[in-house]
């Protein structure tokens, strides 16, 4: 059974958890976002990246008090997820050379004992000296 705030069942009225709604409605302006920024329209785009702050900002509240069952957790895993795409093709909009950059430079996240690893190919390459640990 799907909790609002109040603690009143919605579930039986077919109504998503407020919750989720807010969620619903933060995805519906990335989503104008993303149209926005493929149209070039710039201006439109900061009005909604704005609205879209203000929408964080309400969900975070919303969230510190709000209790999702499994059905509504993973509805906002899948919105999460659209909205990171969105972001990600935000970015790549906006920023094309860091595409171009990261692309030249095969940008790797760092391995930890990467500089231990370094030494692995050269015969006549010293360890690192132990930390002292």
């Amino acid at each position: 059974m799907i909790r609002n705030e109040a603690g009143g069942a919605d579930a039986g009225r077919g109504r998503p958890h407020p919750l989720i709604r807010g969620y619903e409605r933060l995805a519906d302006t990335t989503h104008r976002m993303l149209a926005a920024a493929r149209a070039g329209d710039w201006v439109g785009f900061d009005r909604l990246l704005r609205s879209c702050r203000q929408r964080i900002g309400r969900l975070k509240l919303a969230s510190r008090e709000a209790r999702l069952d499994r059905d509504d957790e993973k509805r906002r895993v899948a919105l999460l997820q659209e909205m990171l795409s969105d972001d990600a093709q935000i970015r790549a909009l906006r920023e094309p050379q860091t595409a171009w950059i990261d692309t030249l430079l095969k940008v790797r996240p760092m391995r930890r004992g990467a500089a231990a690893d370094d030494t692995a190919g050269d015969p006549g390459a010293q360890p690192p000296p132990p930390s002292g640990r």
